[in-house]
C-alpha cells in the first residue's frame, strides 16, 4: 500500500510538470515547477533545487541544479544560467526553464552529447533573478523600462554588483547580495546571463577605466585579461545559434559574428558580467536572444530552437582548459584558498577551501601557472594545453617551514644581498640548501630563520666532525 501511494505521488508530481508548455509562467507557477522537478528523475540523473535568498518584494530566487556526475567527485566544473534580470526581458526565463527539460528528457533518451555534459558538468539554472519586476511587465516588443528594475527600490539589477574599476554609487540590492553570496558558496567557471531586445554574445568588460558616471557611450572596447577566451565563448554561442552569427540587426547596430565587447557596445558600471570575471574568475556572457524583449508566447518555440544547441555548446565549453588540485608535496593533502595566477594575464584566481581545487578556462597554448599559499613556497609550474579538451595538472607546494637537498624546478634561492631580497617566482634549479659550500646565509622571505640555523648547524656539525677526526688520528698514533 505504501509503496502504491509513493507511485501515485511521483505520478502526480511528473504529470503536472511532465511536460513543458511554451508559455510565461507566474512567479507562482514556477516556484512550484522548480521545486517538483527533482522527483521526476531517476538515477544517476538528479537535481536539486535551492534558493540563493529572496527578492526586494520577497519572492524566493530558486535555482535547480542538475547533474549525473558522481555525488562528491572532484573536478568537476560548475556552470550557472540566469535568466529575467530585467523583468521585461522575459524570453530567457522560459528558455531556461526548457533547457531544464530538455536535459532530462534527452539524457533519458541516452543523447551521447547530453549524457556527456551531465556527467561531467554540475548545471545550475535561474529562471529569473528579477521576479518582482516580471510582475510589472507585460507582452511587449517596445523599448519601454516598465518591469526592467526590481520591486520597490526601482533599482537596475544590472548595475547594481560592484565595479572593477570605481565606486559603484549604486547600493547592493537584495538580489544583488544573493549573488555575490552564492558565488562565495560555489566555485563557478562559466556563467551565461539572458536577456532580450538584441542578438548578440556580449563579454567583458561592460566598464571603462576612464568612466565618470554609470553611463558612459564613447563605444570603446575594455578588454580584460582573458579577452581571447571571451572572445571563443562568445563565438561558440553565436555560431551555434540558429542566427545570431550572422549579425542580425535588431536596432541601429549590427554586431560582426554576433559577439562584442560591452563597453564597445555601450559602456556601463557594475554589472554582473564584470563582477563574474574580476572577483572570482567565472567568465561570464551577456547573451541577447531576441529582438523583443518580451514577444508574443507562440514565437517562444522558435526562440528556443534558435538557442537550444547554443546553450548545450556553451556549457560543454566549462569541461575544457587546465584543472587539478593545489596539494602539500609532503602529505598529499589539499591546499585550499591558494593565489593562481596565469602569468602574462592580470587576473587572480583561488583554489576552494575545502578542497584544494582550481579550474582555468583557457584555449591551447603553453601556460606558466603562478601558485601562492600562506606557509608555503611559492610555485611556477608550466603547462603546454594542446587541441585536447582539458588537462589535468595537480600542482605540489613545499611547505616553507621544511628544508629539503632539493627543490622543484621552479624555485631558486640567490645568495643574500643586503640591498636586495628575494623574488621567489624568479627560480631555477641550481640552488642546494643544505650543501653549505661556504656557510652563508640565505635571504628568504618568511623562512630566514629557519635557514640562518640551517647554516650554522652546516658549520657547527663540519667542526665538530674535524675535532673528532684529530682525536681518532692522535689516539691511534700515541695510543691513547
Amino acid at each position: 500500500m505504501e509503496v502504491s501511494v509513493q507511485l501515485l505521488i511521483f505520478l502526480m508530481c511528473f504529470a503536472s510538470i511532465g511536460t513543458f508548455e511554451f508559455r510565461y509562467h507566474s512567479n507562482e507557477e514556477l516556484e512550484d515547477i522548480l521545486i517538483k522537478f527533482p522527483a521526476t528523475l531517476t538515477k544517476p540523473l538528479r537535481a536539486e533545487t535551492y534558493s540563493i535568498g529572496n527578492s526586494t518584494d520577497g519572492y524566493s530566487l530558486w535555482v535547480t541544479e542538475i547533474t549525473a556526475s558522481k555525488p562528491n567527485a572532484l573536478n568537476i566544473p560548475n556552470v550557472k544560467l540566469i535568466g529575467n534580470i530585467h523583468g521585461n526581458e522575459a524570453v530567457g526565463r522560459v528558455i531556461l526553464l526548457k533547457f531544464l527539460y530538455y536535459l532530462r528528457d534527452e539524457y533519458k533518451n541516452n543523447n551521447e552529447t547530453i549524457k556527456k555534459l551531465l556527467e561531467n558538468t554540475r548545471i545550475h539554472i535561474m529562471p529569473t533573478l528579477n521576479p518582482d519586476g516580471f510582475n510589472r511587465s507585460y507582452i511587449s516588443c517596445d523599448d519601454g523600462n516598465k518591469g526592467r528594475y526590481n520591486g520597490k527600490n526601482n533599482v537596475d539589477l544590472n548595475r547594481s554588483f560592484p565595479d572593477v574599476f570605481f565606486e559603484n554609487g549604486i547600493p547592493l540590492q537584495s538580489e544583488t547580495i544573493a549573488v555575490m553570496n552564492w558565488m562565495e558558496r560555489i566555485p563557478f567557471i562559466l556563467s551565461a546571463s539572458l536577456h532580450g531586445g538584441a542578438l548578440v554574445a556580449n563579454y567583458p568588460y561592460d566598464s571603462i577605466q576612464e568612466i565618470h558616471s554609470n553611463y558612459h557611450s564613447e563605444n570603446n572596447p575594455s578588454i580584460s585579461p582573458d579577452d581571447d577566451v571571451f572572445i571563443h565563448l562568445a563565438k561558440t554561442y553565436s555560431y551555434n545559434h540558429a542566427t545570431m552569427h550572422f549579425g542580425t540587426k535588431c536596432t541601429k547596430m549590427s554586431f560582426k559574428d554576433g559577439i562584442t565587447n560591452g563597453a564597445e557596445w555601450y559602456s556601463f558600471a557594475g554589472s554582473m558580467q564584470d563582477y563574474n570575471y574580476f572577483k572570482h574568475g567565472c567568465m561570464e556572457l551577456t547573451l541577447e536572444i531576441s529582438c523583443c524583449k518580451y514577444p508574443e508566447e507562440d514565437t517562444l518555440e522558435s526562440h528556443w530552437k534558435d538557442n537550444q544547441n547554443a546553450l548545450v555548446a556553451l556549457c560543454l565549453e566549462a569541461d575544457k582548459g587546465i584543472y587539478g588540485q593545489i596539494l602539500d608535496e609532503q602529505t598529499n593533502q589539499p591546499i585550499g584558498g591558494a593565489t593562481l595566477q596565469i602569468l602574462g594575464r592580470n587576473m587572480t584566481f583561488f583554489s576552494s577551501n575545502s578542497s584544494g581545487e582550481y579550474r582555468r578556462l583557457l584555449l591551447p597554448g603553453t601556460y606558466t601557472i603562478r601558485v601562492q599559499a600562506n606557509g608555503y613556497y611559492n610555485s611556477d609550474t608550466t603547462v603546454n594545453l594542446t587541441q585536447i579538451d582539458s588537462v589535468i595538472h595537480n600542482i605540489y607546494l613545499k611547505n616553507s617551514s621544511i628544508v629539503t637537498s632539493t627543490v622543484r624546478t621552479t624555485t631558486k634561492y640567490n645568495t643574500f644581498s643586503p640591498t636586495s631580497s628575494i623574488n621567489l617566482s624568479e627560480v631555477s634549479n641550481e640552488s642546494n640548501l643544505t650543501s653549505c659550500k661556504s656557510c652563508s646565509d640565505y635571504e628568504i622571505p618568511y623562512v630566514v630563520g629557519e635557514l640562518k640555523s640551517s647554516a650554522v648547524k652546516c658549520c657547527m656539525f663540519s667542526i665538530t666532525l674535524l675535532l673528532l677526526t684529530c682525536f681518532v688520528i692522535l689516539f691511534n698514533k700515541y695510543n691513547l
